[in-house]
């Protein structure tokens, strides 16, 4: 578990940042905080949250949100795979919780280490960073968005659109 934390550590100084530009993105699409981080808390997909939110902002209807949501995630059920493999023989609900803290990052990590330290041990310990670095940089943005000039959320804004929308062509 603590290679695993070890080995996350770096994705925490990604996380924190993009945590906090999701949130503000979030903010600015009309999420409130609560529900800001609630969508960091139960979904964990920052590329889907970031899109989500755009959209939701846009004035997408729901319909079209979650469909664009599980195509751009359907990768996840790939990488969940190869994960569950790696770790081999694991109860289901452990497998279930490790696929929620499949991300990139998680899976390059996982997948790159030794197979040794293929344990669900090592990749929850992955995850607990992952996961909280992301909601901390959540709670951050959501919270001090408001404190933010004008000027600097919308060029964040804007650049994230970009960045996203490319992502999902």
């Amino acid at each position: 578990y603590l290679l695993g934390v070890k080995a996350g550590v770096p994705v925490m100084m990604g996380f924190i940042p993009v945590g906090i530009a999701y949130a503000i993105m979030a903010r600015q699409g009309g999420f409130s905080v609560a529900q800001t981080c609630l969508m960091s808390l139960s979904v964990f997909a920052g590329a889907s949250q970031m899109m989500a939110a755009g959209m939701y902002g846009q004035g997408a209807g729901m319909a079209a949100i979650i469909l664009t949501t599980f195509i751009l995630n359907l990768r996840h059920i790939i990488m969940s795979v190869c994960v569950a493999e790696r770790m081999g023989k694991v109860p289901l609900p452990a497998r279930f919780l490790a696929a929620f803290g499949v991300t990139d990052e998680s899976f390059a990590i996982f997948t790159t280490t030794e197979r040794k330290n293929c344990t669900i041990w090592f990749f929850l310990g992955i995850i607990t960073v992952t996961y909280s670095s992301w909601n901390v940089g959540t709670l951050i943005g959501a919270v001090f968005s408001d404190l933010l000039p004008a000027l600097v959320t919308v060029a964040l804004g804007v650049s994230l659109y970009a960045m996203f929308t490319a992502l999902l062509v």
